[in-house]
């Protein structure tokens, strides 16, 4: 019985780990995206200009 015990904690703290673990990536990823739109939003003005503009 306290093998069985034992293998079901590990494997809900494996679970919850993993959700953790999930969650912080997606976070991250999240963060990177709003970045690269910050990037987006910035006016053209400040790149100079060339014969293609």
């Amino acid at each position: 019985m306290v093998g069985r015990n034992a293998v079901v904690g590990l494997a809900i703290g494996a679970l919850v780990m993993g959700i953790y673990g999930y969650t912080w990536y997606s976070v991250s990823q999240e963060n990177a995206v709003n970045e690269l739109d910050e990037d987006a939003r910035r006016p053209r003005t400040q790149e100079p200009k060339t014969g293609a503009n």
